[in-house]
């Protein structure tokens, strides 16, 4: 993400299809050139305009990380799946 500072805060307009024009100045400041694929979305505090590089970065840091085989080489078992190693029978019939 990119500090923008007072000097570089805008007012914007909605046109009657919806579209905001970016200032020059953010579009320089955040390196965005005709084109380029934006993704907005809202927060609390208002809109949040990334680059999509900066929100594929910001997914990709937040991507669940791979679990730990505590058993070693034997793969882990789903939760719930029976395994023929595992499919005893417990109970009555």
């Amino acid at each position: 993400m990119y500090a923008i500072t007072m000097n570089e805060t805008s007012v914007m307009a909605v046109d009657a299809r919806g579209r905001v024009v970016l200032p020059r100045a953010i579009r320089h400041l955040m390196g965005i050139t005709p084109g380029d694929r934006l993704a907005a979305f809202g927060t609390k505090e208002g809109v949040v305009i990334m680059t999509m590089p900066q929100l594929e970065a910001r997914l990709a840091a937040i991507q669940p990380q791979p679990t730990i085989n505590l058993l070693g080489d034997r793969p882990a078992d789903p939760i719930g799946s029976t395994s023929s190693a595992d499919s005893r029978h417990v109970g009555p019939s």
